[in-house]
């Protein structure tokens, strides 16, 4: 019902799913399969140190910002679009394939092959170089969505706490990344003496 109310005032979307996790973060996006970006089925998530930790109106804050993104439809699919296909740009631009471990093993037992791979690294070196440049294009492009998408998220967060209320949210939840990057070494200090904690969202 708290998220329904923050959707119809943002005019976002509202969530198929809600995902609760130990780390602190909020984020929103896409089922992982590619039909739920077509269904458009869209899944908050909230990490429950922050549910815990934050008070009501810093809590809203930090749900508005995550359901503008999906307000943000087209500009959500862009990012993932252009996400794969840099992670694919990066493969194949930094690492050696199939092809060019042959043609090294054939290289070892024929000059004719060690002459062709020769010239094969060289065409090989220049795909790579362009292969860089469409991973650079296609980062700044996201970027510069991305930039876009967090700017319009901050301004409606702060519209509905207030501003004052969404600077001390986002001190606030540093506080709480701070907290949990030292919850989680304690824990191990504690699991290795046999102990577990309960409740670990109030231990952050």
């Amino acid at each position: 019902e708290f998220v329904h109310q923050i959707a119809q005032s943002v005019g976002a979307p509202e969530p198929s799913s809600i995902q609760f996790y130990c780390d602190v973060r909020i984020a929103s996006g896409f089922h992982s399969s590619v039909v739920s970006m077509i269904q458009n089925k869209l899944v908050l998530r909230i990490g429950m140190p922050i549910v815990t930790g934050c008070n009501l109106r810093q809590l809203a804050a930090l749900i508005t910002h995550g359901l503008v993104h999906f307000d943000r439809g087209t500009r959500m699919r862009i990012q993932y679009f252009v996400r794969d296909i840099n992670a694919w740009f990066d493969r194949a631009a930094t690492r050696r394939d199939a092809i060019d471990i042959t043609l090294d093993d054939w290289a070892l037992h024929s000059t004719t092959m060690r002459a062709l791979n020769i010239m094969s690294r060289g065409g090989s070196s220049l795909v790579r170089h362009l292969l860089k440049l469409f991973m650079l294009t296609g980062r700044f492009i996201s970027g510069n969505v991305l930039r876009e998408t967090e700017a319009m998220a901050d301004q409606y967060a702060a519209l509905i706490s207030g501003t004052e209320t969404y600077t001390d949210t986002i001190t606030r939840f540093k506080e709480l990344q701070f907290a949990y990057e030292r919850a989680t070494k304690q824990i191990s200090s504690l699991h290795q003496k046999h102990q577990l904690v309960d409740d670990f969202p109030r231990f952050v």
